[in-house]
């Protein structure tokens, strides 16, 4: 059974909110079990952004990801760039980079835009760091360059997109579950 670990920062609750898709998707899927988790909040994150959302998702340790089978990332996006405690986050993968030892594995992502403006740069910058690490990337639902909520980079919502972004990133999380219990049997025969 693939472990998939879908990881998240968030302070409006947004991106916290596609997250929970997301695994939801992922679950739904089938033959997979699903970690929801939290990237390490920055401590100054409430003096730049204000007092967010609590969430009772657990912080995550960047050493799990050894662990995994397939991996969602979310962040919301700050001035069209993913969130400081996502990209710290990150940094922290680069020493699993000299030994590929991410390498293969399915990946995703997804974002919350507050204007819903700088969306795709985020996802791209994160789309970048997963593809230098080697691993699969898996995009964003077929459809979902038909309407707000999502494109091929992944699932997006800004603050207020009626629930478009939830479906897209649940959607985008059966894709990983199937991409991630595919590329795991493979594996094991």
């Amino acid at each position: 059974m693939p472990r998939i670990f879908v990881l998240f920062d968030s302070h409006s609750g947004r991106t916290a909110a596609l997250a929970r898709a997301l695994a939801r998707g992922a679950s739904e899927a089938g033959a997979a079990q699903v970690t929801l988790a939290r990237v390490p909040p920055l401590d100054a994150a409430a003096a730049l952004y204000g007092p967010g959302k609590e969430d009772s998702a657990p912080i995550a340790d960047a050493q799990a990801l050894e662990q995994m089978d397939g991996l969602a990332l979310g962040t919301p996006v700050h001035l069209g760039a993913p969130s400081a405690a996502v990209m710290r986050f990150l940094a922290d993968t680069g020493r699993y980079w000299p030994a590929r030892a991410l390498a293969g594995r399915p990946a995703t992502v997804f974002a919350a835009a507050g204007s819903g403006g700088g969306g795709e740069a985020a996802l791209l910058t994160l789309w970048s760091i997963l593809a230098n690490h080697g691993m699969v990337l898996v995009p964003g639902t077929p459809d979902a360059a038909a309407g707000p909520g999502g494109g091929p980079f992944g699932a997006l919502a800004p603050v207020q997109d009626d629930g478009v972004g939830e479906i897209r990133a649940m959607a985008q999380g059966a894709a990983l579950a199937r991409v991630a219990r595919a590329m795991k049997s493979m594996q094991e025969t």
